[in-house]
């Protein structure tokens, strides 16, 4: 059923059409027809400003459609006074007494969602779900507190559920966060061609649980960039912080001169442009390299009878100033907790490492870079090296200790240990 907004304006009203809304919801099947089926309808709204006095409370499943094309061209306003949320999506616990409650996959299209000037409370909103539904085509602007604010959570007095929400084309300018998801029931939710723009904070900050998917979309001006000591970065492009949140970022973009974007470890970064400014463990492809993996990458071996099970981790995901690990794998998988580690400088400057077990007396490989007292192309094996092939040479008959020997030409001076038959004198063998 399709309604105009006007068929339920009444002249008592004045200029405040926030009681035709409330109306019109309270009024369709005030008896439903089959028990509890609570399902709303099609609201249309014209082309001009709508002054509302409080805020437009969803309490059945219904769609909210405004005139005109998309976001600033939108052709309906709907304007809320200073210290008021805009559009509040209800569950039966949130929502007002004697009232369905069931704002649930309602849909809200082609408006302008705007704050009037004067409030500073940061918690009134433009948008505030507590359960999902469909922002398409919406632009907001000027609230005190986010331009969409989720926030869903099974657990809370009073219980919520914002999973599966949706934004499609929006815009959101001048809000505290433009868009800001948090809680344990706010996922699976889709962002697509959503654009944050000029917010006090984040364009986009993901708190989520377990994550969720953001297409295209676009941040600029966000945040305050500070200097380092006196004044800290404020807000910033994009943030996903849940500590389990698997986010995915597809061909989504930021403009510069916003702090750095911050992923946490399970974000997925595809495509766009916002690589240049990444903190965090996430995970992202960028210009200047195939992949870029904050927090290690691991390759397996396959499994295959009689064999060990074995992974290689470019990087680390525990210790800095490591290029590479390799694990042996326990029978059912797992990190080992005493890999090889190909460090940079881990006792030595300049020289690159490979540490067993991060124990000193376990570094049987290194050499140096130009950054070591030494100079560049020096190899040092100072626990000695096998030659040879069979298990007696491997016992000792074959074996050199490599001693360091300081400013001579040749850098190192190795020692036979075994009966001598040939030595390595200042390069000559005898």
């Amino acid at each position: 059923m399709i309604f105009e907004i006007e068929h339920f304006y009444r002249e008592s009203d004045g200029n405040d059409w926030l009681p035709a809304i409330t109306r019109a919801q309270n009024e369709w099947h005030v008896k439903p027809p089959v028990a509890d089926d609570y399902r709303g309808f099609t609201l249309l709204f014209g082309p001009r400003e709508y002054q509302c006095s409080g805020s437009i409370e969803l309490i059945r499943g219904m769609s909210l459609v405004g005139s005109g094309a998309a976001v600033e061209a939108a052709g309906t306003i709907l304007k809320f006074p200073a210290g008021m949320h805009g559009i509040i999506c209800h569950v039966d616990t949130t929502a007002p007494i004697a009232t369905p409650g069931l704002g649930r996959w309602s849909i809200v299209e082609r408006v302008q969602i705007q704050a009037e000037a004067g409030s500073a409370s940061t918690q009134t909103h433009g948008v505030l779900m507590h359960a999902g539904m469909t922002l398409r085509d919406v632009f907001i602007r000027d609230f005190a507190g986010d331009g969409i604010h989720i926030q869903g959570d099974h657990t809370a007095t009073p219980p919520t559920n914002a999973n599966h929400w949706q934004i499609q084309n929006c815009r959101v300018n001048s809000c505290d966060n433009g868009l800001f998801v948090q809680g344990p029931d706010t996922n699976a939710g889709c962002a697509i061609a959503l654009d944050c723009s000029a917010n006090r904070k984040w364009g986009i900050d993901d708190q989520s649980f377990l994550g969720n998917t953001y297409v295209a979309c676009h941040t600029a001006g966000n945040g305050r960039i500070g200097n380092g000591s006196t004044f800290p970065d404020i807000g910033g492009a994009y943030r996903c912080i849940g500590s389990d949140a698997r986010s995915l970022f597809l061909n989504c973009y930021s403009e510069g001169g916003q702090p750095p974007s911050q992923m946490s470890n399970g974000c997925f970064v595809l495509g766009g442009y916002i690589f240049p400014a990444i903190e965090g463990k996430g995970v992202w492809l960028d210009s200047a390299h195939v992949a870029s993996f904050a927090n290690g990458v691991r390759g397996l071996s396959p499994t295959k009878p009689g064999k060990p099970d074995t992974a290689a981790v470019l990087g680390s995901d525990s210790v800095g100033g490591v290029a590479l690990e390799l694990h042996r794998l326990k029978p059912k998988g797992g990190a080992d907790p005493e890999p090889y580690r190909f460090h940079y400088g881990y006792r030595h400057p300049g020289w690159w490492e490979l540490v067993f077990a991060d124990l000193n007396a376990a570094i049987p490989l290194r050499f140096s870079t130009e950054e070591a007292p030494e100079g560049w192309g020096q190899l040092w094996m100072e626990n000695g090296y096998f030659i040879g092939g069979g298990a007696e040479s491997r016992a000792g008959s074959d074996r050199f200790r490599a001693a360091k020997c300081r400013g001579t030409p040749w850098g190192h001076r190795l020692q036979y240990i075994a009966s001598c038959r040939w030595v390595y004198r200042m390069g000559m063998c005898t």
